[in-house]
């Protein structure tokens, strides 16, 4: 982790020439864990939408929701409502297992 907080803090400075504080190096290093993580899980679903005979319009969609992600305003997350958010995770879970059984 060490090195790797590193190369950020070295990149960083060669492109914007200011030193960052290492908070902000934690935070960005936070920011680019999931991106692997991110890439596989939309190549998976890429392949199954492939599979399907929709993959190009899963890239449309894709790009229709990654410019509405800069527009629009989002809901902020409330810890009071995780038993809604599981409830909508659980039933999204059990939908995608019934098309699959097809």
């Amino acid at each position: 982790m060490g090195i790797l907080c590193a190369g950020l803090w070295m990149n960083s400075i060669e492109i914007t020439g200011r030193k960052y504080r290492a908070d902000e190096v934690f935070y960005q290093i936070g920011k680019f864990i999931w991106l692997p993580f991110l890439a596989a899980g939309f190549l998976v679903k890429f392949l199954f939408f492939i599979k399907k005979g929709f993959g190009g319009e899963y890239l449309m969609g894709l790009r229709e929701g990654i410019g509405l992600c800069k527009r629009d305003k989002k809901v902020r997350f409330m810890s009071s409502h995780i038993q809604y958010y599981c409830k909508i995770q659980l039933e999204l879970w059990i939908n995608m297992l019934k098309i699959l059984e097809k």
